[in-house]
């Protein structure tokens, strides 16, 4: 990184304090604003002017608040929106109502200013996190020593390779660094924090479009690094968050895990209650522990069990029609439960996933996964007409468990024979899947009745003392620095 990009880091890290000032300004102003309506002589067009320029003040001042406590602190931008407030209702209202700047006033401009003196000798402004990480990497060329042999270069990070961020201090197994700033050290994994931590996650997936980040659009990871930037006081580089299973759009989580990093030990029985109350109601983080220092969420589950849910009955459940695909007519569960039957082993679910084509170009992915178990289960009384489809396998193609769940309704339906399902697990990937948008025998089943129920660790992953990959190249903190053998990260 250059000093010209360190210097433009520094001037992002002034926004949110400039957004907290702006934010006691304009509560000013609308404090201003609110006295006009009633001014002798003003017109029924007036006040209505003021009403709405009080209203977009308002506004205003939530919108730039808010937005100063994704980076701030909430004492900071409290201090800071009080301080700014203070200031400016004194000097507008003595320069538009004549009203004195009496003792009390100032005595409440100094206070607010020595509560803000206070907080940032304290705390610092909890800003520069990316200046100060830029300005380490900079070295200068007479501090840096010139090799004597050319040095091999690092292992570059792939999408699919578990170069992912661990945990610990230093251990004997890992590589020789000295530094204790992993940005300053030269490593691949450059910003990224030096402690592991991994999380359950629930959510209700229907109002957002999926688990990954997306531009302009409502993410459960875009939640997620909102509410833990702003309690561990991270920037998004730092905390390296993903998540065990990427989950499509509607989708829903019992069990995700996902995998965040931090510089220092936090409480992990008070993160939950601490994040919990900056996210939406229906994304609730129910567990957080340390994890061991070359854990990878991604690389590292040894399986995952899938819930599809269905209520098959004349009319649908309004109470669980939010969380589960209605059919009307009576189902075959014994076909269901034949069919379920083949799937369960090691096949190529080409013919039973969306692993074609992405943006006209051809997916490459391993297509042979094993599943232990699919299971079609009546739920009972407690939902009549209930049933539910549990997948459980080592890895999932992309829709892979839509398709097995619409597959086995067709079954059920008498609209797809068994000996079909076996066709396709035979078929594999010599035959493009849905070519031409040719019609399967069935149809995807939606989005709404899945849920990632369970991921599957091996033991040993919440503890920091222990390498999971002993064997494998690690950095001074024992996070990986290369790929582990045999395992790639979830399509799903």
């Amino acid at each position: 990184m250059t000093p010209g990009d360190a210097s433009s880091n520094r001037d992002r890290s002034w926004t949110p304090v400039l957004q907290a000032a702006a934010a006691g300004c304009c509560g000013a102003a609308a404090a201003c604003l609110g006295k006009l309506p009633g001014a002798a002589g003003l017109g029924l067009l007036g006040r209505l002017l003021c009403y709405a320029a009080l209203f977009t003040c308002n506004g205003a001042v939530m919108g730039l608040y808010l937005r100063s406590l994704q980076a701030l602190p909430s004492t900071l931008a409290t201090v800071l929106s009080a301080a700014a407030n203070c200031v400016l209702t004194g000097l507008l209202g003595r320069t538009l109502y004549g009203e004195p700047l009496g003792p009390r006033w100032l005595a409440g401009v100094g206070l607010v200013l020595a509560g803000l003196a206070l907080v940032r000798s304290r705390r610092g402004w909890q800003l520069g996190c990316t200046a100060a990480a830029a300005e380490t990497v900079v070295p200068s060329p007479e501090a840096t020593p010139a090799p004597s042999a050319p040095a091999p270069p690092a292992p570059a990070p792939t999408p699919d390779s578990a170069v992912v961020p661990g945990a610990g201090g230093r251990m004997e197994q890992a590589g020789s660094g000295s530094g204790s700033d992993p940005s300053s050290s030269g490593s691949p994994l450059g910003r990224l924090c030096t402690l592991s931590y991994r999380l359950i996650l629930s959510y209700d997936g229907t109002e957002y479009c999926g688990w990954q980040l997306q531009p302009r659009q409502p993410t459960v990871q875009r939640c997620l690094e909102a509410a833990l930037g702003t309690v561990l006081r991270l920037e998004r580089g730092e905390l390296g968050v993903r998540a065990a299973g990427r989950t499509d759009s509607g989708v829903h989580a019992r069990g995700q895990v996902v995998q965040f990093c931090c510089d220092r030990e936090h409480d992990t029985s008070k993160l939950p209650y601490k994040l919990n109350a900056l996210l939406p109601h229906d994304i609730r983080v129910l567990r957080v522990s340390r994890t061991a220092p070359d854990f990878s969420v991604t690389c590292s589950p040894l399986g995952k069990t899938y819930h599809y849910s269905i209520t098959n009955a004349e009319t649908y459940d309004p109470l669980r029609n939010r969380y589960a695909m209605h059919v009307r007519k009576p189902l075959d569960l014994e076909s269901m439960r034949t069919a379920a039957a083949l799937m369960v082993g090691t096949h190529d679910f080409t013919q039973l996933s969306n692993i074609g084509e992405e943006a006209g170009r051809p997916r490459k992915r391993n297509p042979v996964k094993t599943l232990q178990r699919v299971d079609v289960r009546e739920l009972g009384e407690a939902a009549p007409g209930g049933l539910r489809i549990e997948v459980e396998g080592n890895g999932f193609l992309y829709k892979m468990v839509r398709h097995i769940s619409g597959v086995l309704v067709a079954v059920g339906e008498g609209k797809l024979a068994v000996a079909a399902v076996a066709e396709m697990l035979e078929t594999g990937s010599n035959a493009p899947p849905g070519r031409q948008g040719a019609y399967r025998g069935y149809n995807v089943a939606p989005a709404k009745g899945l849920c990632l129920h369970q991921v599957y660790y091996p033991p040993g992953v919440d503890d920091p003392s222990t390498l999971l990959y002993p064997g494998l190249l690690h950095d001074e903190f024992g996070r990986l620095l290369e790929a582990i053998p045999d395992r790639v990260s979830d399509e799903e």
